[in-house]
């Protein structure tokens, strides 16, 4: 078995939680920033750990900045859990949607799965028309990849990357 690990740009991610939500898209009763069932778990992790997260400390941040921890907490898990496994690749989510043909073929080569016309041709239909649907799969991959930027404010862009960018999962989004 190999595992890919796909990271999102963690203003994407929370950009896609809040409009998930927003459409009725995610299900539960709470949304997920104030969902505290699962940010404690989260805070029994060795990475919020080293980090001195507190469930108080949590609730009295806005709902984006919880949301960013989610992401650096469940990416830097992820990158942890997998550092010492040779059948694990990490990618960047918008390296993917800037080359969906390229990159994919990389993913499926490193995962020892056989490539075939039928996916390509699927990958490039998939990617040249574009839906609205939440979970729709066929979309233009650069506008997903970038729709945060005009989905979120300016504060809320420096609230999550404030948090983030000293993350070693958000490392890999410094530019």
């Amino acid at each position: 078995c190999h595992a890919v690990h796909i990271l999102r740009h963690p203003c994407g991610y929370v950009s896609s939680i809040l409009r998930g939500e927003s459409q009725g898209q995610l299900g539960g009763d709470v949304p997920s920033s104030d969902d505290y069932g699962i940010y404690d778990l989260l805070l029994r992790t060795a990475e919020a750990g080293a980090r001195d997260l507190t469930l108080d400390g949590l609730r009295a941040l806005h709902p984006v900045e919880r949301l960013a921890w989610r992401w650096v907490i469940y990416n830097e898990k992820a990158m942890n859990d997998c550092a010492e496994l040779p059948a694990c690749t990490r990618v960047r989510y918008e390296d993917l949607c800037a080359d969906p043909l390229a990159g994919y073929q990389a993913l499926f080569a490193a995962t020892g799965l056989p490539w075939d016309d039928q996916t390509g041709t699927f990958i490039r239909t998939s990617t040249e028309n574009s839906t609205d649907s939440y979970y729709g799969v066929y979309r233009n991959p650069l506008d997903a990849a970038e729709s945060w930027k005009q989905q979120l404010s300016a504060e809320d862009i420096q609230r999550i990357l404030a948090i983030t960018q000293g993350s070693r999962a958000g490392a890999l989004y410094d530019e």
